[in-house]
């Protein structure tokens, strides 16, 4: 058995991976996609997206009926100090919305249609983040005292 000091130790440890993880994988490319488009030329070379650049535009997947982007706030969720269930049940969402990101195989912008080529390091580490906060969630004590044993 894990004594409630060693869980909370082993939970601060994954948010703080996490926390970097997250953070680095806006400095780096999160794709690489190429342009199509309705004009010549119609196809462009490979381009690669940055984190920061999906972190600002991700609301606006739901216009193509992506929903991923939305694991971010889920994951900051379930880092609040909340009851362990909820914490549980919101990192389980951000994992699930996470993983869906993977279908993602285009971007619109404006007439240009972006095709996703393949993902990125940035890609990894943000998809990595909502695990070890699912797994903080599920290690972390659950803020109730142990009854004490009865005599008797």
């Amino acid at each position: 058995m894990i004594s409630d000091a060693r869980r909370t130790q082993i939970k601060w440890t994954l948010y703080l991976a996490a926390l970097l993880m997250f953070i680095s994988s806006l400095f780096v490319p999160a794709f690489s996609a190429y342009q199509t488009s309705i004009h010549p030329p119609y196809d462009t070379p490979t381009e690669e997206w940055a984190g920061w650049w999906l972190l600002l535009l991700g609301p606006l997947g739901i216009l193509i009926g992506q929903f991923g982007w939305f694991a971010n706030p889920l994951m900051l969720a379930s880092a609040l100090p909340i009851p362990r269930y909820l914490a549980i049940v919101f990192a389980g969402l951000a994992t699930a919305l996470a993983v869906s990101t993977v279908t993602l195989t285009s971007v619109p912008v404006a007439d240009v249609k972006y095709v996703v080529r393949g993902a990125k390091l940035g890609f990894a580490l943000w998809l990595g983040c909502p695990f070890l906060l699912l797994l903080a969630a599920l290690v972390r004590p659950d803020g109730r005292k142990a009854a004490a044993p009865s005599k008797g």
